[in-house]
């Protein structure tokens, strides 16, 4: 189990990085790197099961979409460089956690 967590920790780390800084232009590397292993850690020792994990990313999502659209400037600049990655990181974590609960138990 603890390969687990340092896989969801690293895919956590790196989609971040990948999503929140490549692909969003919202972040910098630094920033997106750390939000996403701490939160990918702690999502993926939340102990929740693949089913879970997805609907609470989905949720998460939707409201940093919802708060950087409705959010004025410079809080939408606060979202998108420390919220976006750590939610992308947080995600990440609890998916492939859950995945590997789910192999674990089979």
């Amino acid at each position: 189990m603890k390969k687990t967590y340092v896989v969801a920790t690293l895919a956590g780390a790196v989609l971040a990085v990948a999503l929140g800084v490549l692909v969003l232009a919202m972040s910098t590397i630094a920033a997106a790197a750390a939000m996403g292993a701490i939160l990918a850690l702690l999502a993926a020792l939340m102990g929740e099961n693949i089913g879970e994990a997805l609907v609470l990313t989905a949720i998460l999502a939707a409201i940093c979409a919802v708060l950087l659209w409705v959010a004025p400037q410079a809080v939408a600049q606060w979202i998108g460089t420390w919220a976006v990655p750590g939610v992308i990181g947080f995600g990440a974590g609890a998916i492939v956690a859950g995945v590997g609960r789910e192999i674990e138990n089979r």
